[in-house]
């Protein structure tokens, strides 16, 4: 689908915030729960697959629409350049490496990079 150039209802952005925003929800589950959410899926590989092919294209046309920041663009752009590095090591895509790597990640912000906490309360 090309959205370079299509003109969005409000009804259509309102969809992709609330796609997006569950996307980003999804990936700050905790481990277990993220498990148990996506039981008979391989978890890991599906929650980046929601990043790079659903949340970051929605995240783009919300740009565009200025339903959201550079800033807070840049969170997805940051956030799948770090999955696409994680996918050559196969071994971090398992569900035991998803429990334990959430052991050692600090909460709340443990989806966002470098302390960044992404802000959607202010949509237009």
């Amino acid at each position: 689908m090309n959205t370079e150039n299509k003109e969005y209802e409000v009804e259509e952005l309102v969809q992709l915030y609330e796609r997006l925003i569950e996307n980003i929800e999804q990936l700050a589950m905790d481990a277990e729960t993220q498990i148990e959410k996506l039981k008979g899926f391989s978890v890991a590989d599906e929650i980046a697959s929601d990043i790079s092919d659903v949340a970051k294209p929605y995240a783009f046309i919300l740009l565009k629409n200025e339903w959201m920041s550079p800033e807070q663009f840049k969170v997805f752009e940051d956030i799948d350049r770090k999955l696409e590095e994680m996918s050559d090591n196969k071994k971090l895509w398992t569900e035991l490496a998803l429990i334990e790597s959430a052991l050692s990640i600090p909460q709340p912000c443990r989806a966002a990079p470098e302390g960044n906490v992404i802000n959607f309360s202010k949509k237009k």
